[in-house]
């Protein structure tokens, strides 16, 4: 089964709708790749870079985006965003604000269709996503995984290997995954450079 990476259209205008408004009330910042942030009590503006979110009790990434995205809208309206929290995966410039004040916004600038609008697109993307972890065998899962990650920054690619990457993302153990990359290296299915997927042939559907 070999999944796309996302059918789903980003909302871009509702995005950035929320941004432009909110954004004059936070403070702005560039934070390096693999920064953490805690989704408590702050909304945070993603103006450039690529984020992903993590369970607390696992670390597993559950969701990545790329810029133009918000997070921690949700944190005032849905109890146990402590369950959570996000890193950069690239230098990101990220703009910071309250919850309560970003949500004091949208109530007066009658932003709330814009904040339907991008809230239903995340529950989209993450069940598409969960999809691809749970509904999969090992195989299909590394393979899905691989896929993702070729399609990643180059920046984020030089900057995690494979293995690390795959288990990541999914719970996957350290040495299954590493026999599987290792025979489609040997099967000239994939290219690594010291661990760093530098290139995908043509990876089989099946194991």
């Amino acid at each position: 089964m070999d999944l796309p990476l996302s059918s789903i259209n980003k909302p871009i205008d509702a995005i950035q709708t929320l941004i432009n408004e909110l954004l004059p009330y936070a403070h702005q910042q560039i934070s390096p790749p693999h920064k953490k942030f805690c989704c408590t009590d702050q909304c945070y503006l993603v103006q450039d870079g690529h984020v992903q979110l993590h369970r607390v009790v696992d670390e597993m990434v559950i969701y990545s985006a790329d810029a133009p995205t918000v997070l921690g809208l949700s944190n005032h309206l849905i109890p146990g965003a402590e369950d959570y929290f996000f890193t950069t995966k690239t230098t990101s410039t990220i703009a910071i604000l309250p919850t309560a004040k970003a949500t004091q916004i949208i109530e007066s600038e009658k932003l709330w269709e814009q904040l339907s609008i991008f809230q239903a697109f995340i529950i989209r993307r993450m069940h598409e996503y969960h999809t691809k972890i749970t509904a999969l065998g090992a195989y299909e899962i590394t393979r899905n995984q691989l896929i993702n990650l070729i399609n990643e920054p180059e920046e984020v690619r030089n900057n995690i290997t494979a293995v690390q990457y795959i288990q990541d993302h999914t719970r996957l153990s350290r040495s299954g995954v590493m026999k599987m990359l290792s025979q489609l290296r040997t099967g000239n299915y994939i290219e690594l450079n010291k661990g760093h997927l530098v290139k995908i042939n043509k990876i089989p559907l099946r194991y």
